[in-house]
């Protein structure tokens, strides 16, 4: 990068406007690239309803089942012993107890026995909560995150689904919740957002030294190509 006059006839304004022409183009140099990818990430993030990323729009309509209270049996105070919140609920057409202390568990709460979340009922759970329902393609267990089922809770059942969205329903393994839903245009958003914030990898920290900079650099070329203006505002004026 090259600043000064080159010469000593050189007016004090002329010479300020050129090395402010100077930095101008080398800041936009620096940043067209990243600038334009977050013009383009931004129209695209945008453009796509907030519902269908979410997975709204696929979800069944029907409410919470009520209910069976006639099913219903007291719970065990052993059962209960150190827990921090008891909920009672619908399961997978059976009422259970939801117990939450250092670790979550449920319990059928007409016999009081554990209720495991595996693989078949994790489909149900998933099929129930969406429209159709579509038939299931494939059931993963995670024991850990991954990109797409991250901050979340595991172990988790990874329910892929056969409808147009390619929709994915995460059940919580332990409470049998509905704990994510990912779908074809959660991806494309997950993924463009990613471009936005400069973590291709996880995407999802945006507090990185090279964000910082790029960001700075977007900032100066704006804030000298505004000063460039008014140099020239100033001067036609003067004319």
């Amino acid at each position: 990068m090259r600043f000064g006059c080159g010469g000593l006839d050189c007016e004090p304004q002329g010479c300020s406007m050129r090395n402010l022409y100077a930095v101008h183009r080398w800041l936009g140099l620096l940043a067209l690239g990243q600038v334009s990818i977050w013009f383009f990430t931004g129209l695209v993030m945008s453009s796509l309803p907030i519902g269908q990323v979410r997975g709204d729009e696929t979800r069944s309509p029907l409410s919470a089942p009520p209910i069976d209270w006639e099913r219903v049996v007291m719970l065990p105070g052993d059962a209960a012993s150190g827990a921090e919140e008891v909920s009672l609920r619908m399961l997978d057409g059976v009422p259970v107890y939801e117990v939450r202390g250092k670790e979550a568990r449920l319990l059928d709460a007409t016999s009081g026995r554990v209720v495991e979340v595996d693989a078949a009922r994790a489909g149900r759970i998933a099929q129930a909560d969406q429209r159709g329902p579509p038939s299931v393609v494939a059931i993963e267990r995670l024991d850990a995150p991954t990109v797409e089922y991250r901050e979340k809770p595991v172990p988790a059942w990874a329910v892929q689904l056969a409808d147009e969205a390619r929709t994915t329903v995460y059940v919580d393994a332990r409470t049998g919740r509905v704990s994510a839903r990912r779908n074809n245009s959660w991806r494309v958003f997950d993924f463009v957002w990613g471009l936005h914030i400069m973590d291709w990898r996880e995407r999802k920290d945006f507090n990185t030294l090279l964000l910082s900079v790029f960001a700075a650099a977007a900032l100066a070329m704006a804030v000298s190509g505004g000063a460039i203006w008014v140099f020239r505002a100033l001067r036609r004026l003067r004319r």
